[in-house]
């Protein structure tokens, strides 16, 4: 029963306890005997504590979990490296690129952000270790935009002139870490 669970699992990939029981065809008590066996063995990843076991409980085989853990970061670091301005991928983006359900989805990366591994943030999910830098001629551009802001405080440019001046991805960059607030459309302070 064990390597039919395992099997099972494997095929699923991450699923709920409930849809292995189904498909396994193993009675409820029996299976949650062996997957309470497997977590303590380390050959399944229960999404939960042991004690919470139940019928709506996720769960994935160690190794697929390992792999598929580093493909996430993997993915999260590429869009990183080719977005440096932007503080993480879209959640539906990355959900797309996983292709996974939203509900499998959710508790997946659940389950990273409790490692600590990544953020989730309006509506983006970024390594936690990610910020954006500017390059040095991206920061010529912001220093200029801040002599603006500076010159005429009461009469600050319109999200527009801010786009001229530095470009609609530093502009966005700065509105994410909070140098610009954008308070109603076309207006920022």
């Amino acid at each position: 029963d064990e390597d039919i669970i395992l099997a099972q699992l494997l095929g699923l990939k991450v699923t709920e306890f409930s849809k292995l029981v189904e498909i396994s065809e193993i009675n409820e008590k029996n299976a949650e005997k062996i997957i309470k066996q497997l977590v303590k063995t380390k050959k399944v990843i229960l999404f939960e504590p042991m004690e919470k076991l139940n019928p709506s409980s996720w769960l994935s085989t160690k190794n697929y979990w390992a792999n598929f853990s580093k493909e996430i970061i993997m993915v999260i670091e590429a869009y990183h490296k080719k977005y440096p301005l932007d503080s993480g991928i879209n959640i539906e983006e990355l959900s797309k690129k996983l292709g996974l359900t939203k509900k499998a989805f959710a508790r997946v990366i659940e389950k990273i952000i409790f490692a600590r591994e990544i953020i989730s943030k309006n509506g983006k999910i970024m390594l936690e270790s990610h910020y954006i830098e500017f390059s040095s001629d991206q920061k010529e551009l912001v220093s200029n935009l801040e002599k603006v802001f500076s010159n005429s405080p009461f009469l600050t440019p319109s999200a527009q002139e801010c786009i001229e001046i530095v470009g609609k991805d530093v502009f966005q960059a700065l509105i994410e870490i909070g140098t610009i607030v954008e308070v109603a459309p076309g207006i920022v302070f």
